[in-house]
């Protein structure tokens, strides 16, 4: 009977946009500690591909149902501008329930 070592990811992986590349956390691609000495921790790094990703799978889900859909992103979940920026360019409309929410969208 051979050894074999089987190598495997990790449950929280998202091949493609989080992942374990040569022992570091890599973010679309970019090593988790690098953005840290660059940009300081704590660090909150979001990934346009898979915000934008996950909207197309939304409305692909969409497209198979047979009522009109609405997706909304809620701004109280985060309301980064690039986050908003990137929702909005997806195609789908920004929910706000404050002042400062609105504001926010608007500005996008």
């Amino acid at each position: 009977m051979s050894s074999q070592v089987v190598v495997s990811s990790p449950a929280w992986a998202l091949p493609g946009y989080l992942e374990v590349r040569d022992n570091h956390l890599s973010i679309d691609g970019a090593d988790a500690l690098t953005l840290i000495g660059e940009f300081d921790s704590p660090l909150f790094v979001f990934s346009e591909p898979r915000i934008r990703a996950n909207i197309d799978r939304l409305k692909h889900a969409a497209d198979t149902v047979d009522r009109p859909i609405k997706f909304c992103y809620a701004s109280k979940a985060n309301s980064n501008m690039s986050v908003l920026k990137t929702v909005l360019e997806s195609g789908i409309d920004i929910e706000v329930n404050s002042g400062g929410e609105l504001f926010k969208a608007l500005r996008i």
